[in-house]
């Protein structure tokens, strides 16, 4: 299915194209996230502004933590803990050994090039 969307905020515009095989084109979505994510550098940000990339990596992290809130097992006293909670049970019960976890894993351990 063809899905498309467009997100507006304050002077912020970010649009969405392209064939989804999930409802309300979630699979595109996170697509979107990681390649804007992957192409994040902070090295010119940081000359300006010291702790740049620890702000906005806790600001990421913080958006995480948001979405794990509307899940009752991961609900805490703050965005953060919730990702923690998460990260812990994840490990726990070692999803990040199965191959479906592995292989998305793996695909995400490239090193980011800064150069």
């Amino acid at each position: 299915m063809n899905y498309q969307v467009v997100h507006h905020e304050q002077d912020l515009k970010v649009e969405i194209c392209g064939e989804s095989e999930i409802f309300e084109g979630v699979d595109l979505k996170l697509k979107a996230i990681n390649s804007l994510i992957h192409s994040l550098d902070f090295k010119y940000a940081n000359e300006e502004f010291a702790d740049y990339d620890e702000k906005a990596m806790i600001t990421i992290i913080d958006e995480v933590g948001r979405l794990l809130q509307n899940a009752d097992q991961f609900r805490a006293e703050s965005n953060i803990h919730s990702v923690q909670a998460f990260l812990n049970w994840f490990i726990k019960i070692r999803l990040h050994e199965t191959s479906d976890y592995r292989a998305i894993l793996l695909d995400s351990e490239e090193p980011i090039s800064t150069e």
